[in-house]
């Protein structure tokens, strides 16, 4: 999960080319995005309670 938050927005990596990397679809490069940033979400509300 980190690899991939790291790659989008610290090294600027397309999430083509990191699908390409781990050999797996631009769609569950996506999907693993989004259930990433959502994870994120729900952690940044709690701790900002």
């Amino acid at each position: 999960e980190r690899d991939i938050i790291e790659r989008l927005y610290f090294n600027d990596e397309t999430l083509s080319s990191i699908a390409r990397g781990k050999k797996v679809s631009y769609q569950a490069i996506q999907w693993r995005k989004n259930s990433i940033l959502k994870k994120l979400s729900v952690l940044l509300e709690e701790f900002m309670k």
